[in-house]
């Protein structure tokens, strides 16, 4: 079986550890996204980053195309060669593909 993995991050530094142990990680990170498959997984667990203090950001690959009017919410990830159009609203922790 897969481990699953938690990816936190910083300005300037991106970490992973085991998902268990995100509680450490609570201080010394600042910023921190769930990125996993499934939507209810994902909310459940952004929700217990935010308990920890932690900011919640969005992802969006530099070969995304998102529409200046578009609005992205916390959480999301937005992969490469992905469109978001005009006057869209992507709702938090969404992934959006190709």
């Amino acid at each position: 079986m897969e481990q699953k993995r938690l990816m936190l991050t910083t300005m300037k530094l991106i970490g992973e550890g085991n998902i268990n142990d995100y509680e450490k990680y609570a201080g010394k990170y600042t910023y921190g996204i769930a990125v996993f498959e499934d939507a209810k997984e994902r909310l459940d667990w952004t929700q217990k980053l935010i308990d920890e203090g932690f900011k919640i950001i969005s992802l969006v690959s530099p070969k995304a195309y998102v529409s200046p009017s578009a609005q992205i919410e916390n959480g999301c990830v937005v992969e490469a060669l992905a469109g978001v159009g005009a006057n869209v609203i992507v709702g938090s922790c969404s992934i959006i593909k190709m």
